[in-house]
């Protein structure tokens, strides 16, 4: 095994972050663009394994698998200040611009396909789409349409 490998944990964890109470923070596509390609610039540098997103106008879901050695503050501590600093300079919003993490759940691998759904069905419940198909900023189009061009992901088997 190559000495430089990056090892990665078994588990995987559903991450849900929320904007400020209020805020529709990631309602423009520039602003969902600007966190996928910050979600992809953590991910490309081995912080962790990206099984899956959402984003939607006031929150965004993650399905990770942190790199072995790295703590949810080494993830979301870089990722949310690099997209406060742009998005505070683009909207003129006063920081903070996220609340503190609301919830991180362990997903067990033979509940990995439902907190895809999960993540996938999430802008249907909110009312941004009729079906996952048709919302361009979840892993729905990297799973069902083989298509990478918003973000590469570490995919899990689909059983």
């Amino acid at each position: 095994m190559d000495s430089d490998a990056i090892v990665f944990y078994e588990e995987y964890y559903l991450i849900t972050h929320c904007a400020k109470r209020g805020s529709n923070l990631l309602e423009s596509d520039g602003h969902k663009r600007l966190l996928l390609d910050n979600i992809n610039f953590f991910r490309a540098r081995g912080l962790y394994q990206l099984a899956g997103y959402v984003i939607l106008p006031d929150h965004y879901h993650l399905l990770i698998s942190p790199a072995e050695g790295r703590s949810f503050d080494d993830i979301l501590v870089p990722l949310t200040a690099y997209v406060t600093h742009h998005l505070s300079a683009v909207s003129g919003l006063p920081k903070p611009l996220f609340r503190s993490v609301a919830g991180v759940r362990v997903v067990p691998e033979e509940k990995l396909n439902d907190a895809l759904n999960f993540l996938h069905e999430n802008p249907v419940r909110h009312g941004q789409t009729g079906t996952p198909k048709d919302y361009g900023w979840s892993s729905y189009a990297n799973y069902y349409l083989r298509n990478e061009s918003l973000v590469q992901l570490d995919r899990i088997p689909m059983w």
